[in-house]
């Protein structure tokens, strides 16, 4: 186990990440190449997730603080409601799914 100071960090660090690859404002553009880029940051995403998972136990409590720190630093960047729910219970089942000992989540 490790503390809620290193789940938070992680999760800040994805959540930057993840605007760096795809701020919000190119969202706004539309379809197509949009898309393509949004599952290129997204893939990106849940993989570093995995790797973290896999080489560290993340208890129920950690994941709680990842996926709310997750949560509202996406908020404050400026992605929608809807996106950020749907990325953040991604990245906590992956979590999960992981830490129950099965290999990487599909």
């Amino acid at each position: 186990m490790f503390s809620s100071s290193v789940v938070k960090t992680l999760a800040e660090s994805l959540a930057q990440d993840f605007n760096l690859q795809l701020p919000p404002a190119v969202l706004a553009r539309g379809r197509g190449r949009v898309e393509r880029q949004f599952q290129s940051a997204r893939d990106k995403l849940m993989h570093k997730i995995d790797c973290y998972a896999e080489t560290n136990k993340v208890g129920f409590f950690q994941r709680a603080i990842f996926a709310n720190t997750l949560k509202w630093q996406l908020r404050e960047a400026g992605y929608e409601r809807d996106l950020v729910d749907a990325l953040v219970l991604d990245a906590v089942r992956r979590m999960a799914y992981i830490k129950a000992g099965s290999k990487r989540a599909g």
